[in-house]
Formats: structure tokens, sequence, C-alpha cells
């Protein structure tokens, strides 16, 4: 299954991820950022996790997803 998850560096994304990869490996799971180079992403870099930079309020974003 493909899992998307917006707001990845949030208050609920992030421990869902963390949650999602300690709990199966079944699954595909990309996550969402604003900005990919912001340091507070940097956890996202080291785990099994697809990161994409995407901006809701950048409509030219919307076709990679």
């Amino acid at each position: 299954m493909k899992i998307l998850i917006t707001g990845a560096t949030g208050n609920i994304g992030k421990p869902l991820i963390q949650f999602l990869e300690r709990s199966s490996n079944e699954h595909q799971i990309y996550a969402t950022v604003r900005n990919i180079n912001n340091p507070k992403n940097d956890f996202l870099k080291h785990s099994s996790i697809e990161l994409l930079e995407f901006d809701f309020e950048n409509i030219d974003h919307y076709p990679r997803l």
C-alpha cells in the first residue's frame, strides 16, 4: 500500500511517521514538507520514507503528487 503523509514535521505527522516505520515494512510511505532543505526535516532523510517537497499554497507542486 502507498501512504502519503502531509505535514510530516508537524505534531501529528512526525509521530505518525515514526510509528509507521516501526510497525511495518510492507508499505511505501511518502512524506511531504514545504522545504526539503530545512534542518527540521533531517530525521526524515535517514529513514525509509521518501521525502517530497510540497506546499499546498503553490499550485505548481500539485502535479508531482
